[in-house]
């Protein structure tokens, strides 16, 4: 038969244990919570053209296909670009 203070440690150690597991499975929840989160979220890069309300493009009149992100002039007739609406 197990003494009492051998039964007393056992049941220390269980609890011991059980607080562990506990702080275990709580950490990795957390750690899911995050990662889900951040998943959602996103972290994705855009195209600032795209999503800048202030971007503009500049065409020449005359070469339609010239198209240049700063104003200037084009490399074709030397004229002046202008905004792209």
């Amino acid at each position: 038969m197990k003494s009492m203070d051998e039964s007393n440690s056992t049941n220390k150690q269980r609890k011991e244990n059980s607080m562990k597991t506990k702080w275990i499975l709580t950490s990795i929840a957390a750690m899911a919570l995050g990662l889900a989160a951040f998943t959602v979220t996103g972290c994705k890069k855009s195209d600032s053209a795209e999503s800048s309300p202030h971007a503009h493009q500049y065409t020449c009149p005359m070469h339609s296909d010239v198209v240049k992100d700063a104003p200037g002039n084009c490399p074709k007739c030397s004229m002046k670009l202008v905004e792209k609406k």
